[in-house]
């Protein structure tokens, strides 16, 4: 405790944990402060309140409210926030201590989150305390079950989901895995003209036969024995029901009488809730993935009955645009993702959460800011009825320019004002001039990100209305190595040399990373302020990281450019600087590093800076092409070529 003032906790004889650890919160930042009198913190039931909202009100003698400890927490980490105490991410280098003495303010704040559930979507067990704590600091109570730090969880007052055990999109491979039932019940699969289909590996997805009754009750007894005592998804609350990621559906007629893709996984889910619920004495929910082919609502009723409940949409919005808000109506991609939300909404019924893709995972944590249009998008989602929102694929540490767009995000989710340009001034102090300006210009970048590094929806389905149209600049790769028709720019919204408003083109894109480059250049390494430094040497790392990705893009879509000219003699240069960036990023482990945990599915596309772009098995055949000399590559860089 600071011994200059003194400060006065109090809280009701009976609290738990959750408040008890806000208290100890709260003793530890207040006794870093100075302040110009003393003063009373008192934590009181309110039970006008909902949910995790809080009021602060008082000066001198400050009272929190809530309805219950969790918001009690909120409010304690606001109530140091408005002290001037900072928390940029969960690196130890990043949070921001006032060392003027504070005079206590007044303070009537009444905060009322702008969704229930707020949070990130993982799988994998990579959660640190600081991060964890990091979440609670900004009013994030949604994780995963598969964490470290279980206790932890539990005094934030965590609500955690649990995804089948080998990944997102894989229950059916878990709970009715052919090698297991195949010979004997080939009805359990999907039918393919003819021929059942048992293939469930990545590339050659192949959903269950979902109308059969006999699978879908081995399907269900599985999932339930998983879910006693001793069972993998034991304690689970909140279990994913999603199809394999862009996998086949089964052609029997049953099936296809049952309805669309969306239509027959909601009656899945129906009928396993209701077995599982049957089951177990604490009710489970279903969370069911609106995700590509399933972004359409359901073509055909769903059961009187249906367990509206106990089953939860969880709308993606992967194909969509960043150089336009989700309700920018110019915008054909985002305009067809908002249509399928609203036409969910429009059901009645369903509850919804939204999965945003601030660091969709090709993007594997670039230093782009991603605030542009969040707090608007955010309130779209709400306004149009959305009850959750998640983004999937967050970093837990090293954060850099990133820290921005998390705190936006927490700001937007929690409905509080955020500031980016208050946000840099006390990150950078007096450097913060110069760092406006470089976000500034990664926010230009950032509004073209997925059409560069990911992929993105043109707003039309495929002839078969079998899924979205999309523009990917790795499948253009992939058919211009393969002799196919590619094409490497997207008009309108990306091409080479000219800018469609925010859409800028990969001209622009490049010089921008050049002046953002020469600016770094002039920001000293040493300010005399350690944490500063720090923060200094994380910005320049990430940028560096970020330049390589776009530019090794740019340098492979010249060198393919240039194949398809016929001009041999720049396109063997080219292969040279590809080769040279290419080598370099094989060496940058540390960017990539806190996305997905060693051993995890895909776990080779986060190796290094180089497995990021997904592209590291034509990068090795294009180097045996023109004869260039590379490392060999190790196994968890997922190519399979002969070296020699």
């Amino acid at each position: 405790m600071n011994d200059a003032v003194k400060f006065l906790l109090k809280k009701p004889l009976n609290a738990g944990e959750t408040l008890n650890f806000a208290i100890q919160e709260l003793e530890k930042f207040l006794g870093l402060l100075k302040f110009a009198g003393e003063f009373s913190v008192s934590f009181i039931i309110d039970a006008q309140l909902s949910g995790d909202s809080f009021r602060i009100s008082g000066k001198k003698e400050y009272i929190i409210a809530a309805s219950g400890e969790r918001g009690m927490l909120y409010g304690a980490y606001r109530f140091l926030r408005e002290l001037g105490i900072e928390f940029f991410s969960p690196d130890e280098f990043d949070t921001f201590i006032p060392q003027e003495v504070i005079a206590l303010p007044e303070l009537d704040i009444t905060q009322i989150p702008r969704f229930a559930l707020r949070g990130f979507f993982a799988v994998e067990k990579r959660d640190s305390e600081a991060f964890l704590l990091w979440m609670a600091r900004h009013g994030l109570n949604y994780w995963t079950n598969n964490t470290n730090h279980p206790e932890l969880c539990r005094k934030l007052g965590m609500i955690l989901r649990s995804n089948p055990p080998s990944g997102t999109h894989l229950i059916f491979k878990d709970y009715l895995p052919p090698e297991r039932y195949f010979a004997d019940h080939p009805e359990f699969y999907a039918l393919h003209g003819s021929e059942r289909i048992a293939a469930m590996v990545p590339g050659n997805e192949w959903n269950i036969c979902t109308s059969n009754p006999q699978a879908r009750e081995v399907l269900v007894n599985n999932i339930i024995a998983d879910l006693q005592p001793g069972g993998r998804l034991y304690g689970a609350s909140a279990l994913t029901m999603a199809p394999f990621d862009n996998g086949h559906w089964c052609s029997c007629e049953n099936c296809r009488k049952s309805g669309n893709a969306s239509a027959r996984l909601l009656q899945l889910a129906d009928y396993c809730v209701k077995r599982i619920n049957q089951a177990l004495p604490k009710p489970v929910t279903l969370i069911v993935s609106a995700y590509h082919e399933t972004l359409v609502p359901p073509d055909v009723p769903l059961a009187e009955d249906f367990d509206y409940e106990h089953i939860l949409i969880e709308f993606f919005p992967i194909e969509r645009c960043y150089s336009h808000s989700i309700d920018d109506p110019e915008c054909a991609g985002n305009r067809q993702l908002k249509e399928f939300f609203e036409a969910w909404i429009a059901q009645g019924r369903f509850r919804l959460m939204v999965c945003e893709y601030y660091n969709v995972s090709a993007f594997a944590s670039v230093g782009l800011p991603m605030d542009q249009f969040m707090d608007h998008d955010l309130d779209c989602y709400k306004t149009a009825g959305g009850d959750a929102i998640a983004y999937m694929h967050v970093s837990t540490a090293l954060w850099a320019q990133q820290s921005l767009t998390n705190c936006a995000y927490a700001a937007a989710a929690m409905n509080e004002k955020f500031s980016a340009e208050k946000f840099l001034h006390k990150r950078f102090g007096f450097l913060a001039d110069k760092f406006i300006k470089i976000y500034d210009g990664l926010r230009r970048i950032a509004a073209v990100s997925k059409a560069l590094l990911h992929y993105q929806g043109t707003g039309e389905m495929r002839s078969d209305n079998s899924n979205t149209v999309k523009f990917m600049l790795l499948v253009q790769w992939r058919n211009a190595a393969a002799g196919k028709p590619h094409e490497f720019y997207y008009p309108g919204h990306f091409e080479a040399n000219r800018d469609n408003g925010s859409a800028i083109s990969l001209a622009t894109v490049l010089k921008i990373l050049d002046e953002t480059e020469t600016m770094l250049e002039t920001i000293p390494d040493d300010t005399g302020d350690a944490m500063l430094d720090k923060r200094i040497a994380c910005e320049k790392m990430r940028f560096a990281y970020t330049a390589d990705r776009i530019r090794f893009t740019a340098e492979l879509t010249w060198l393919f450019e240039l194949e398809d000219a016929g001009n041999q003699a720049a396109a063997a240069a080219m292969a040279r600087r590809v080769r040279d960036r290419g080598e370099r990023m094989r060496q940058e482990k540390l960017a990539p590093k806190y996305i997905r945990e060693k051993g995890a599915p895909n776990y080779y596309m986060y190796f290094n800076a180089l497995t990021t772009t997904r592209i590291q098995q034509i990068y090795a055949e294009k180097m045996l092409q023109y004869d260039l000399a590379i490392a060999p590559f190790a196994p968890e860089e997922g190519v399979e070529i002969k070296q020699g």
